[in-house]
């Protein structure tokens, strides 16, 4: 889920250039990250799946920078950074109060 957060998925045609522009173009939309471009019912993706002659084809985005990944790595490190600085923190905090005392 995350990659798909980050990237564009490899156009289906890539993969197995048998697949029709329209197919395609049914599991892009089914794949949106927007929930209100996506297919509201499975009734709706099941009649595009049946009726593939009927589905209009867009010039998507997708399409050309699917090979521009992100990764995930900054937020990974910020969260081991976090996790690393959590001890320290409470030793800090111990130690205060120590004083306190």
């Amino acid at each position: 889920m995350n990659e798909r957060l980050l990237n564009n998925p490899i156009p289906p045609r890539e993969i197995d250039p048998t697949i029709t522009p329209e197919m395609q173009e049914i599991v892009y939309r089914a794949l949106e990250r927007d929930p209100k471009n996506r297919y509201p019912t499975a009734r709706e993706f099941a009649h595009d799946l049946e009726h593939q002659d009927q589905v209009g084809v867009a010039d998507r985005e997708e399409l050309h920078n699917w090979r521009i990944r992100k990764t995930g790595t900054a937020k990974k490190i910020l969260k081991y950074v976090g996790l690393i600085l959590i001890p320290f923190v409470i030793f800090t905090l111990l130690l205060w109060v120590a004083r306190k005392a």
